[in-house]
């Protein structure tokens, strides 16, 4: 689970990740967000880019190996450590992992 870290004090997120032998997936959701606006996602230090967050503070972020969206920085994904989401103007407002 992603965790507020005060900035934002009801948001809240959640990562999954998804290994098999032919292919692995990252998704990475938050919700209780500012309605459309931008957040940085960084997984281990390394920029996934930004999100904009829908009408309702959401966002959902999918990356897989089979469709080349996930990064080899990111990979495997068994060993994530960290989920960082940061707020534009880079206030870590989620932070959380492993994921589950």
């Amino acid at each position: 689970d992603l965790n507020s870290t005060g900035f934002e004090s009801e948001a809240r997120g959640k990562v999954k990740t998804r290994a098999s032998s032919s292919r692995e997936t990252l998704e990475i959701e938050a919700d209780k967000l500012r309605s459309n606006a931008q957040y940085l996602v960084v997984v281990d230090g390394f920029s996934l880019g930004t999100v904009t967050t829908e009408d309702n503070g959401s966002f959902k972020l999918s990356l897989s190996s089979e469709n080349g969206t996930l990064p080899p920085q990111v990979r495997p994904v068994s060993n994530i450590q960290r989920v960082d989401v940061f707020d534009s103007q880079v206030r870590l407002v989620l932070t959380g992992g492993p994921p589950s």
